[in-house]
């Protein structure tokens, strides 16, 4: 089976991805047979049976997407996910995602085309959190990787993302992914890039 936006059962990963460098950056080959089917192997969790998947914001997500917490030392890491849920209701380009877990809302994110260069094949992952309880659990590299897929059929070959310098998580969590920094933002942030 091969990664795409939708469903996806939960296996170990074999191969381990494909990464080519190019100094520091890395290119994620999103070709691969991301999880195999019948493979005996079963996720971080032990649950032989686990799903992630994203879906769109609805009204009947919303609510349960909207009371997720981050712990208290990653608050300020990013803006609520009410803010950000109402924010794409005025920016059409937005795509908000719930990351689900089997049915249960565990995360968000929510990623855009380019609009202001505009660059066709440029996307921007701008919103990323997992509930606290669900960190440290391989979802939200999951979830990154869906979201990836997303973008790649709608046309993405670049895809920008961010984080303040003091969320070490997200550091590690976007490099081991593939992608390399490339500078700040204006406010500050460290903006990396993974070529897709």
């Amino acid at each position: 089976m091969f990664l795409y936006a939708g469903l996806l059962r939960l296996k170990p990963l074999l191969p381990p991805p494909k990464l080519t460098g190019l100094g520091s950056c890395h290119f994620l080959m999103l070709n691969y047979p991301l999880f195999l089917e019948g493979d005996s192997k079963i996720n971080p969790d032990q649950s032989a049976d686990l799903l992630i998947t994203l879906k769109p914001v609805s009204k009947e997500n919303w609510v349960a997407c909207a009371k997720l917490e981050l712990s208290p030392e990653q608050a300020n890491f990013l803006a609520p996910n009410l803010y950000s849920i109402a924010e794409s209701k005025f920016e059409p380009h937005y795509q908000p995602r719930v990351i689900c877990l089997a049915d249960q809302v565990i995360g968000f994110l929510m990623y855009c085309p380019d609009v202001d260069l505009p660059d066709p094949e440029l996307y921007w992952l701008f919103r990323f959190m997992l509930g606290a309880e669900y960190q440290g659990k391989g979802y939200g590299a999951i979830a990154i990787r869906l979201a990836l897929a997303e973008m790649k059929l709608a046309g993405a070959r670049r895809v920008i993302t961010m984080h303040k310098p003091s969320n070490k998580v997200a550091s590690r969590l976007y490099l081991r992914m593939g992608f390399c920094e490339v500078g700040y933002a204006e406010d500050g942030d460290v903006e990396l890039e993974l070529l897709i």
